[in-house]
């Protein structure tokens, strides 16, 4: 055989293998996460001016991050994943205490100019556009990976809440929020980023905890060694090879914002159910491990709960003021409230459009740190009644974003079957309340009709009364009228 004719069936097969392996390979990618679990040095903040505030932001330091070879030698990045900007890039002064990142963007062999370092965003400064090496996972055993050139914004951070931040280390920010307004053509979030790049093949995505009752397609030594994933570019094929169902709860549009209507919120005290809202707005806030509740439901549980361990100097509301926001409000307990914990009342928060009851327990809304126990719901002073969902709530609930179709939908993994009966309760409940409601419209509407019916036949009867009562004879000026 011809040695030319040899190579060229040779490069036919190799692009046949290739084709064929980009065939079976998933169109989304993988970020494994961790948590940083930091010490939490609460109690130094109690004295604090604005010591709720100051509580908050020692509350969620403890980001989840994933960490990614970057550069040529490559070297890892410690990326922490936001829902509170848009903004994604490696930036000097934004890495936390105890982040191993080691990455060096000059030392790179392969890092590429793209732009002068003349941006400024907030607090990000003198930062440029630049291109380096990157090394993905595109499946859920993290045995296949993908090689990519990775556009990011490459800058200076400097924020006076995060003044212990290390400024000779580098440091990645992956935003996840999609922004209300036009932003510049570098301020675009991550996942606009992939699809633009055709990474990934849609604009879909979750950040995933992994649980106890083992709810993903994912071996035990992946569970040991990480927190959860980040999955990009997920579809509706991918959804039994990474969820073990295809139990997807109904898709309910979204604005641009990351939000969730809430038809009503409830809780349980002494089995009484107390509705503390009809209708509330809930966004999504990976940034947060607390809460921040509307004020019909703060309201309700610090009276009927919380109120009798105020007054017995057991727990105590500790409130903060800033200018232009008004007040925040905390509850902190000591130790002797630990007995009481699990006679706290379930929350539950149900949302007709995803028709499903999601609910948070004593084990979910409180911590216990440094002899205080820390109520996680937090009420703030606005306008508006709108539920500020935080880690504690994505942690029990996954959802997949579609920032392009403008959707949440809610993965109903099989554990929530369990769930089952209080949603179905829930459902009867409003269907009871729907049937009371219309039955009650039909009975006023046949009343009214049957009532109009009776009085016109009424009225008619009256007529003919009258009608039979009196004889009007014809008579002209000669005719005398005989009584």
């Amino acid at each position: 055989m011809n040695l030319i004719l040899f190579r060229k069936i040779c490069k036919i097969y190799k692009l046949l293998l290739i084709a064929l392996l980009i065939g079976l390979s998933k169109n989304y990618i993988i970020l494994p996460f961790n948590s940083m679990n930091l010490n939490l040095n609460l109690d130094e903040h109690l004295n604090a001016f604005n010591q709720v505030e100051s509580l908050l932001i020692e509350l969620s330091k403890n980001q989840i991050y994933t960490k990614l070879p970057i550069g040529n030698p490559p070297k890892n990045v410690d990326f922490y994943f936001t829902m509170d900007s848009t903004i994604y890039g490696i930036l000097s002064g934004y890495c936390p205490e105890g982040s191993y990142s080691s990455y060096n963007p000059y030392l790179s062999q392969n890092l590429k100019m793209k732009s002068g370092y003349f941006i400024s965003i907030g607090p990000i400064n003198n930062a440029a556009i630049v291109e380096d090496n990157c090394t993905i996972y595109n499946n859920l055993n993290l045995t296949r990976k993908r090689e990519i050139e990775l556009e990011f914004l490459l800058g200076n951070y400097s924020s006076f809440l995060y003044s212990n931040r290390d400024n000779n280390k580098y440091c990645g920010r992956i935003g996840l929020y999609k922004s209300t307004v036009r932003t510049y053509s570098y301020a675009k979030n991550f996942i606009k980023y992939l699809n633009k790049e055709k990474i990934v093949d849609s604009y879909s995505w979750g950040i995933f905890f992994f649980d106890k009752e083992n709810s993903f397609n994912v071996d035990d030594s992946i569970l040991k060694q990480y927190n959860g994933f980040y999955i990009a570019g997920i579809t509706s094929k991918d959804y039994f090879d990474i969820f073990k169902t295809t139990n997807i709860l109904n898709t309910h549009t979204i604005d641009n914002n990351i939000n969730l209507k809430i038809f009503f919120f409830e809780f349980e005290n002494n089995n009484n159910e107390i509705v503390c809202s009809d209708n509330s707005l809930a966004y999504f806030l990976l940034d947060y491990n607390y809460i921040i509740s509307g004020k019909e439901y703060y309201d309700n549980i610090q009276r009927i709960y919380f109120q009798k361990y105020i007054e017995d100097k057991i727990c105590e509301e500790k409130v903060s003021y800033k200018t232009y926001e008004g007040r925040t409000i905390m509850i902190i307990c000591n130790l002797t409230f630990k007995k009481y914990l699990n006679s706290f009342p379930t929350l539950y928060l149900h949302s007709r459009e995803l028709s499903f009851t999601f609910n948070l327990d004593y084990n979910d809304l409180f911590l216990e740190s440094n002899d205080k126990i820390y109520f996680l719901i937090v009420y703030k002073e606005m306008l508006k009644p709108v539920w500020k969902l935080g880690k504690i709530f994505m942690r029990k609930y996954p959802f997949i974003f579609d920032q392009d179709k403008k959707t949440i939908s809610f993965v109903y993994l099989n554990k929530f079957l369990e769930q089952k009966g209080m949603t179905e309760k829930n459902y009867l409940k409003t269907f009871k309340d729907f049937c009371l409601y219309s039955l009650l419209f039909v009975g006023i509407f046949i009343g009214l009709f049957i009532g109009r019916r009776l009085w016109n036949k009424h009225r008619k009867l009256k007529a003919n009364e009258l009608e039979d009562n009196f004889d009007y004879t014809s008579h002209n000026k000669n005719t005398k009228i005989i009584e």
